[in-house]
């Protein structure tokens, strides 16, 4: 009877465990969940081999030819169950967190890339935030509709083409960011600016990383073009959108904009607030606004004209140059 209590109510806590990270609390216990369920597992295997008509009657002959030694093999049997229970859990667990973590997976619209993003990570200069993008308008594509995914048609520039620049005159940098004697594109990301040289292996540039990890890409074709690798939580740590190697994959549970013309790029989130504002604003300038949350950190990143603040770590006009990563993170969780 005890066994069977811990295990009622270790089914209970799970569950609760379980509903309390699904709905954005304690997701720094989020580890915790294949091995609950492998714990549940595993007591309900415990119960189920104790009882009396397993004992007793079906396998009372092998139970007293085995006498005392049965209770290894029961622990054995318990631990196996506990490890692979556990193990499956925190695949499917893991699977959930990749592609939408709420209920469902997402499912990718169907779409052509629109930027490449693969990230180097190379550790370059501590500075951090993002940059503004202020977008044109003309082509939305509204995606995720009372919880559903939706495929989009646009007429004019895809949401999967690539960047081509605009014609308009780079913002006024802040004095004493000395400009590189070599051929380089500026890279504005919130207050700050990062020059990126144009030849040699520099594309992809990373602007943000997490312990090593690329979080914001820019990538830069032969032809001049450029295209965006971000991954969009909201602040519960909720994919909202993936876009990467120039393709979008959306969370059906979320509900968000994008506009796009030929130059600029903007995501808007459930409250209308902009996450990323990104703009070629002409062949040597890219300017990019963002909002992002993740799961390793406390706070949000913050990349504005306003200064930027990095999870908590504010930072004004920072001057990089030729450097792989503009913004080096570690984990807060």
């Amino acid at each position: 009877m005890r066994v069977f209590i811990a295990a009622l109510a270790a089914v209970v806590g799970s569950l609760a465990l379980q509903m309390s990270i699904d709905a954005g609390y304690a997701r720094q216990f989020i580890w915790l969940i294949p091995w609950c369920w492998g714990g549940c597992a595993a007591l309900w295997t415990l119960w189920l081999v104790m009882h009396d008509k397993v004992a007793k009657e079906w396998l009372k002959n092998l139970h007293d030819r085995l006498g005392k030694g049965v209770y290894p093999i029961r622990a054995l049997l318990c631990l196996v169950v506990f490890v692979g229970v556990a193990l499956v859990v925190g695949h499917w667990t893991n699977k959930k967190v990749e592609s939408s973590f709420a209920s469902g997976q997402s499912s990718p619209a169907q779409q052509q890339p629109i930027s490449g993003g693969q990230s180097n990570t190379v550790q370059g200069n501590g500075n951090t935030t993002g940059n503004v993008n202020q977008g044109g308008n003309n082509n939305t594509a509204i995606i995720g509709n009372d919880n559903a995914i939706t495929t989009y048609k646009v007429t004019g520039p895809k949401l999967s083409d690539w960047l081509v620049p605009g014609k308009e005159s780079t913002p006024t940098q802040r004095p004493g960011c000395r400009r590189p004697t070599f051929d380089y594109v500026t890279l504005l990301y919130g207050d700050s600016v990062s020059f990126v040289p144009t030849k040699g292996k520099w594309f992809p540039h990373t602007i943000i990383e997490i312990e090593d990890k690329p979080k914001l890409t820019v990538n830069k074709d032969k032809r001049g073009r450029i295209a965006l690798s971000v991954d969009i939580y909201d602040e519960r740590g909720y994919i909202v959108a993936q876009i990467e190697n120039n393709r979008f994959t959306v969370n059906r549970n979320n509900y968000f904009k994008m506009t796009k013309t030929s130059s600029t790029l903007v995501v808007i989130d459930q409250k209308n607030q902009k996450v990323i504002d990104f703009r070629f604003i002409n062949p040597k300038t890219i300017q990019i606004d963002a909002l992002l949350y993740y799961p390793e950190l406390k706070r949000p990143i913050v990349l504005s004209k306003d200064g930027n603040d990095l999870s908590g770590f504010r930072i004004h006009g920072a001057c990089d140059t030729a450097v792989a990563v503009d913004v080096h993170l570690s984990s807060q969780r």
